[in-house]
């Protein structure tokens, strides 16, 4: 049976091209919801999911992303809607590494990375450099 490009789900070109370069697993770096192409490997494909950060996540459901929880590090403000997001989720999942942007208030629209990127980078890359992504043989 063929599908036609409208019919695959994002998550199945991104399983090709980590297929395609060789990569058994990989560091997913995500922002926005409105955007969900790793929402899709969270749930079917978290074997290939090396680790998951989530920039400003509103509220969302834990079980998106259940089984990553012990690979997963969202980085949101102090204060604001999504930051209570962060917060449910955490309440929800322990297990999930939190970096907090003191005296950011963040909303769905607010740009983290360009905001308090400087601030993130050194937790990020404590937090996913012992998870070493694994390569296809």
């Amino acid at each position: 049976m063929t599908t036609t490009a409208a019919a695959r789900r994002v998550e199945s070109y991104l399983i090709d091209l980590f297929q395609h370069l060789g990569l058994g697993t990989a560091h997913i770096v995500a922002g926005r919801l409105g955007i969900t192409d790793w929402q899709g490997l969270a749930t079917r494909h978290a074997d290939r999911v090396a680790s998951l950060t989530l920039i400003n996540p509103p509220i969302l459901d834990a079980g998106q992303i259940r089984g990553l929880a012990s690979r997963a590090l969202v980085v949101t403000g102090d204060s604001g809607p999504t930051a209570e997001g962060a917060s449910k989720l955490l309440a929800d999942l322990p297990e999930v590494a939190l970096h907090i942007l003191r005296g950011l208030e963040c909303h769905p629209w607010s740009d983290v990375i360009a905001i308090g990127g400087r601030k993130s980078v050194p937790r990020y890359r404590a937090f996913s450099m012992p998870i070493r992504p694994r390569l296809r043989r």
